[in-house]
């Protein structure tokens, strides 16, 4: 006698259930992530010490961006991208142990290593607790959003004591940008005066 069916192999449907279960995959994203972010510290903890090879007089390294890009292979803007954040996140230990913990992800260290280089520093360095508490308990755009209002409630507190002279003087450009090879370059756009 011919049988019809083929009996059922319990144990491959559990293995597929068990693999594309939305809470199993939710919890492999969330260990890749965790990971990711360690790796992130690490590597901007790597850059940090060849950035101070580098200036401590060691010309292995030029350019620790273009090191970077040339050992790993990424691309440069990534490469240049990643040093920003590391030089950021040399004088924020604070941030740093975050991203290494994965309370933060590489995006929200981006984002506080962008102000760390801007008119704001100081402001950073004092509120950097309340900050890191922002980027800890909100998603990378969210905070985004949360540090580009802080950044701009800075300055118009700043502006709120000018002059209208002191104001159009702080609306000259200034831009502030790195070179291919590393090097800042500055952009002044003055008034015709």
């Amino acid at each position: 006698m011919v049988q019809m069916f083929v009996p059922l192999d319990t144990s491959k449907l559990v293995a597929e259930l068990t693999r594309t279960d939305p809470d199993t995959l939710a919890d492999r994203a969330r260990d890749i992530a965790r990971r990711r972010a360690a790796l992130d510290a690490e590597e901007a903890e790597l850059l940090a010490t060849v950035e101070d090879l580098r200036v401590g007089g060691l010309d292995w390294f030029r350019d620790p961006g273009a090191w970077l890009r040339v050992t790993t292979g990424i691309a440069g803007h990534t490469a240049r991208t990643r040093l920003t954040v590391a030089r950021g996140l040399a004088v924020l230990p604070t941030v740093l142990e975050a991203l290494r913990e994965a309370r933060i992800t590489f995006d929200h260290a981006r984002l506080i290593a962008d102000q760390a280089d801007s008119p704001n520093r100081d402001n950073l360095l004092e509120d950097i607790e309340e900050i890191l508490g922002w980027a800890v308990t909100r998603a990378a755009d969210p905070f985004r959003d949360a540090l580009n209002g802080w950044a701009r409630d800075l300055d118009e507190r700043r502006e709120a004591d000018m002059t209208d002279h002191q104001r159009q003087l702080r609306r000259r450009k200034v831009t502030r940008s790195r070179t291919k090879d590393g090097l800042r370059r500055t952009v002044l756009e003055l008034d015709d005066e």
